[in-house]
């Protein structure tokens, strides 16, 4: 046999409105994040072989870079 179990956030847990707060504030983080590392890896990917060297930059790590300066944002 099955059972359901409920529990009333309600009365002790977080409130609903907290709870969209939160949400809320998580996706437009992320949002952050990927437009930042988007910007990124398409301003480095412009940038020439000679011109990354000078900032130490290998092409093949743009991605790692970008992913690296998002996480940050």
């Amino acid at each position: 046999m099955t059972y359901l179990s409920h529990t009333d956030r309600a009365s002790g847990g977080i409130s609903v409105g907290q709870s969209l707060s939160n949400l809320k504030a998580s996706l437009t983080r992320r949002w952050t994040q990927f437009r930042t590392y988007h910007r990124t890896l398409n301003e480095l990917s412009m940038l020439s072989d000679h011109e990354l060297a000078d900032i130490g930059i290998h092409r093949a790590n743009i991605g790692d870079v970008a992913r690296g300066f998002a996480s940050r944002a």
